[in-house]
């Protein structure tokens, strides 16, 4: 299994009594594709913290065969570098830094810094996206909103991550960069066999999944009275 989570809790420290996740079971296998929907507020992106670590969550927590339950924050973030892909709702993008010193940053921490051909593959994963090559050097916080959500989406892909967590990735593209994003993404995970687990409100794109879910029906706390 790629995810395994069993008895899962999470609570804001501001509101301790009162969780977002309460996650009995639930699980995704290895090369799957989910599509995660559910109204605002129901924990979509509480959940995608816990999977990438970067939130420490009660109970099991499984993640590509390692219990992020039982690492440091030192660990989780090792691991997140090494083997999970993430393409943030707000980009997080270093705003002075270019396109290709962004995602060679993400390079670096996955350990990529010393290829030969991290270069070459930035360059074709923004061509890819339609990032024009004069827009390459520029600093990310001259670009578009567009433009900076593409950028982020390739450098959540340039470690080929073993699992891929997408929150909202299409929520600033237009139709054609969205089908063309939902085209490439697609066609990545395909190639280099990853997990891909997307969030989004946007339902037309869970027919390129084959596991649609609804986040309220597998998180208790979500539930609606």
């Amino acid at each position: 299994m790629a995810i395994t989570i069993q008895n899962v809790q999470y609570s804001y420290p501001s509101h301790p009594k009162r969780p977002v996740l309460n996650i009995p079971s639930w699980s995704v296998s290895e090369g799957e594709k989910t599509f995660l929907y559910g109204p605002s507020g129901c924990g979509k992106s509480t959940l995608l913290s816990a999977l990438s670590g970067l939130i420490k969550t009660t109970g099991s927590l499984t993640v590509l065969g390692q219990s992020l339950t039982e690492m440091s924050t030192n660990q989780r973030d090792e691991f997140r570098a090494q083997n999970i892909g993430f393409v943030f709702q707000q980009f997080n993008l270093i705003s002075y830094l270019s396109a290709i010193d962004n995602i060679r940053l993400a390079g670096g921490f996955g350990h990529r810094d010393r290829s030969d051909t991290i270069d070459q593959e930035i360059k074709s994963l923004l061509a890819n996206l339609n990032i024009a090559p004069a827009e390459w050097g520029e600093p990310a916080n001259n670009l578009s909103i567009g433009q900076q959500q593409r950028i982020a989406i390739a450098r959540a892909l340039i470690n080929k991550p073993q699992l891929l967590i997408a929150d909202e990735p299409t929520s600033s593209l237009d139709h054609v960069n969205r089908d063309a994003f939902m085209t490439l993404l697609m066609n990545i995970v395909d190639e280099h066999k990853m997990t891909l687990l997307l969030v989004s409100h946007d339902m037309s794109l869970s027919n390129h999944f084959n596991r649609v879910v609804s986040l309220n029906e597998i998180n208790l706390a979500g539930r609606r009275s």
